[in-house]
């Protein structure tokens, strides 16, 4: 990622880190927003809980999920 678009990045997601606490504080929902913080957060990371969506289609479909950690395919029990 661009290092000026990621420094805008971080400057919106402190403002909207107080924007949604000052709102939360009097009981104003907010999802779309909720939904916009945690984008912006997803950005950031290298790995995301999609790997723990994965491992619960397995475990109530047995469709298997890759390991991060080792190449093989495995199957909850």
């Amino acid at each position: 990622m661009d290092d000026e678009l990621f420094e805008g990045i971080i400057g919106i997601e402190n403002s909207l880190r107080t924007l949604l606490s000052s709102l939360k504080s009097i009981d104003i929902p907010t999802p779309v927003l909720d939904s916009t913080l945690s984008y912006l957060i997803g950005l950031r990371r290298e790995k995301l809980s999609v790997n723990l969506i994965q491992a619960l289609r397995d475990k109530f479909g047995y469709h298997g999920f890759g390991r991060i950690d080792v190449a093989v395919r495995v199957h909850l029990d």
